[in-house]
């Protein structure tokens, strides 16, 4: 319909000009054959044609503002819609993080509890049945960790937990363990674990070479396109098969400040990474990085607890053992 009424302004225009063009013509060439009377009548025709002309420029006018009305207040609605689209997407995101959140600090809870009860009533024993709830905590928690991430990224992600040790025979380097994997991405990853025996050295692993280096200072390291980042490797050659976007943070702890060749280094008791890697990116902002580093940290946590009561448990198997040797001989 506006495009109707621009093309009818615009008749109207070209008629009204054509009009008055040959109303010009003729009068001026017959001014002297024009009776006094009709010269009245024509001036005020001429004066009326005049008038129209300016109608109708004033309506082409109207029009184009109009259009432009029109045009703005479209934009206006579908911007309206763009940012209704955005609040939705961090509703839901913030929903779905504020219950996963909830859900796995009321897991850890459980499970910590379990863990100093076991160590303070000196139930060593209890380690095998914790054991067993610490995998399902790691199920549980990878679980949550994908769900929360796949809303955030808008992409299917996969989530893992790795842990490292000092290689005896290698100072420079540590060995790393594929502790966990999320149910969803494990069976095809499971396979690069094997390979590997479940193990492999860091330096093999870009990211980790990165956060381990205390040199850096980074408590981070994320590509949302590791294809075109010089200086990324992993371990398997076909690693793009899998991912092509990493997020990874250090679970750790801070030792403090030395002195090292005369400058002062941050230390850190890193024992292992939690990673998150998917095909499309949206990893690279601090709100994936700080909630990533929200869930490192409650590991950090549990994985210390933890390991001292297995590192008494097995103490305890072993003084019985001991013990049992003694007595037979």
């Amino acid at each position: 319909m506006r495009k109707i009424a621009t093309y009818a302004s615009i008749g109207s225009f070209a008629f009204v000009f054509l009009n008055a063009l040959y109303f010009f013509y003729n009068y001026y060439n017959r001014l002297d054959e024009i009776p006094a009377d009709d010269d009245i009548i024509a001036k005020f025709f001429l004066f009326a044609m005049l008038l129209n002309f300016g109608l109708v420029i004033y309506s082409i006018s109207l029009t184009s503002r109009h259009e432009k009305i029109i045009a703005d207040k479209q934009e206006f609605v579908d911007r309206e819609k763009e940012l209704k689209k955005i609040i939705d997407y961090y509703k839901q995101s913030l929903n779905i993080h504020s219950t996963t959140n909830h859900n796995i600090s009321h897991s850890l809870r459980q499970l910590l509890n379990d863990c100093y009860e076991a160590i303070v009533k000196t139930e060593f024993e209890r380690y095998l049945e914790i054991n067993a709830k610490f995998f399902q905590f790691l199920q549980f928690l990878t679980t949550n960790v994908k769900e929360n991430f796949d809303v955030l990224t808008k992409n299917a992600c996969s989530v893992y937990v790795l842990l490292v040790e000092e290689d005896e025979q290698n100072d420079d380097n540590y060995l790393v363990n594929t502790l966990f994997r999320d149910p969803i991405s494990y069976p095809k990853r499971d396979l690069i674990d094997k390979d590997f025996d479940n193990f492999y050295y860091a330096n093999q692993f870009f990211p980790l070479t990165q956060i381990l280096d205390e040199g850096n200072n980074v408590n981070h390291f994320v590509c949302d396109d590791c294809i075109t980042h010089k200086s990324f490797y992993d371990r398997i050659q076909d690693w793009h098969d899998y991912y092509k976007s990493m997020l990874c943070v250090p679970i750790r702890k801070y030792i403090g400040i030395e002195e090292e060749d005369g400058e002062r280094v941050d230390y850190y008791r890193t024992i292992g990474f939690l990673v998150v890697d998917n095909f499309e990116g949206n990893l690279d902002n601090k709100i994936a990085i700080e909630q990533l580093k929200g869930y490192a940290d409650q590991l950090y946590h549990l994985f210390i607890i933890f390991t001292h009561l297995e590192k008494l448990f097995y103490e305890t198997q072993n003084d019985k053992l001991q013990g049992t040797s003694e007595q037979s001989n």
